[in-house]
């Protein structure tokens, strides 16, 4: 696509140069501050995320982790008014409404000032950009990032850039085609995707609670969330398999490990998406390599770690006996069979704060086929799995590329870098 005749710079970092004819303003000439207040408990409750922008919000109204007693007093927002959670405002948690609502008052509702020749889609796409959030970062308050917050005095005084109302229009128009077509593909992509994970989980799931004869004869198990199993396999108590291991570190200089579903057990500097780093390690569990870690907030998240380091002082540190594949074990666990039972097991209100203390999983059956056959079922999973996992590789990283290119392309057209207005 072509660029524009003539630049500019813009004058603010973070945007850079802008075609000549467009203009540079603070924040105060496109925005001002709503004020607006419920006066009962009417109001369809809003939600607002950096990923999803602002949606509708089902049950009862949440102040962070605790159910707010009542709605009076919360923000009333009506579409097309700019909503910001000013805690989050530096990852991106702001976005235009297509919903009239109420939020929580922690939030801010700023109104498109009439007289200014705005498209709000427009302005949406622009400050949704990574750029404005890093730069929001910068001028919030706070001593750590939970803490920051985004104050309106700092906000409408911000600059931004103003393309003539027909060229916004046009960028819009463009990127509402664009992206639409990109998220189709995405979308298409994602359904590949989660189809092969499911054939995954599926093979993996059979194979561990069956074997590999299809033809073995079946016992009942006697545990009716388990059922059937080959006959000559046994039960065995998680305690008689696994062993607590508790030693924390004294100095807290330890390789820092992070836990996730999607990378397993890799070092804290190795993740792509950051979060925040604990402010000392004295006192974390101690973690070697081939020990099985489980963080006890989440039942379901496990893993077999690969590097030596240390881990959260909440989370469970595991080595299996002799006579158990810790292989074998976590892809048992990871089977919807187990994933439920430990979620049944954990004590707790609800997701993100129940626990899976480790007496409660000692006190676990574990289905136990001979440890000669645990590591065949292993090998023939790893082998059936690789060219399913290579197929999934390949869609991630198309999906990824597609998140990068729509990101791109946004940016490269509402900051002017392209020209989009003779397409």
């Amino acid at each position: 696509m072509e660029r524009y005749k003539e630049y500019k710079d813009s004058g603010i970092p973070w945007i850079g140069e802008i075609p000549s004819h467009w203009e540079t303003c603070r924040m105060k000439k496109v925005f001002s501050l709503a004020n607006e207040k419920t006066v009962d408990e009417e109001g369809t409750l809003l939600s607002l995320s950096q990923y999803t922008g602002i949606t509708r919000k089902g049950g009862a109204a949440k102040t962070g982790m605790f159910e707010a007693e009542s709605t009076v007093g919360y923000n009333i927002v009506h579409k097309g008014q700019f909503v910001m959670n000013i805690m989050l405002a530096w990852n991106g948690s702001y976005a235009v409404s297509d919903y009239d609502g109420i939020i929580s008052p922690a939030y801010c509702v700023y109104n498109f000032n009439e007289n200014v020749e705005c498209n709000k889609k427009y302005m949406n796409y622009l400050l949704r950009l990574q750029s404005y959030a890093g730069a929001f970062k910068t001028m919030s308050k706070g001593i750590i990032d939970s803490r920051l917050r985004l104050y309106p005095v700092y906000f409408l005084g911000f600059y931004t850039i103003l393309p003539p109302l027909p060229e916004q229009q046009k960028i819009v128009s463009y990127l509402e085609s664009k992206t639409f077509n990109i998220c189709m593909l995405m979308s298409q992509r994602e359904r590949e995707l989660q189809l092969l994970n499911e054939l995954k989980e599926a093979e993996i799931a059979n194979v561990v609670t069956r074997g590999l004869n299809p033809d073995v004869k079946m016992k009942d198990s006697g545990i009716p969330w388990i059922g059937m199993i080959p006959e000559h396999w046994s039960l065995r108590r998680i305690k008689y398999i696994f062993t607590e291991l508790k030693e924390k570190s004294e100095s807290g200089l330890e390789t820092p490990l992070s836990l996730s579903k999607e990378d397993g057990i890799i070092p804290f500097s190795e993740k792509k998406t950051k979060t925040m780093e604990s402010a000392s390690y004295v006192g974390g569990k101690i973690v070697h390599k081939g020990e099985i870690v489980f963080n006890r907030f989440k039942a379901r998240l496990f893993a077999i770690s690969g590097y030596d380091g240390i881990v959260s002082s909440d989370y469970a540190v595991y080595k299996c006996s002799e006579t158990a594949s810790s292989e074998y074990m976590v892809k048992l666990f990871g089977t919807d069979m187990y994933r439920e039972a430990f979620n049944r097991k954990a004590s707790g209100i609800g997701d993100g704060f129940s626990r899976l203390y480790t007496d409660d999983l000692f006190a676990m059956y574990a289905i136990f086929p001979p440890l000669s056959e645990q590591k065949t079922i292993v090998d023939h999973i790893n082998q059936k799995c690789a060219k399913i996992n290579s197929l999934i590789a390949e869609l991630e990283a198309e999906i990824d590329y597609l998140k990068e290119y729509k990101q791109r392309l946004i940016a490269d057209c509402v900051t002017g870098q392209v020209n989009v207005q003779n397409i």
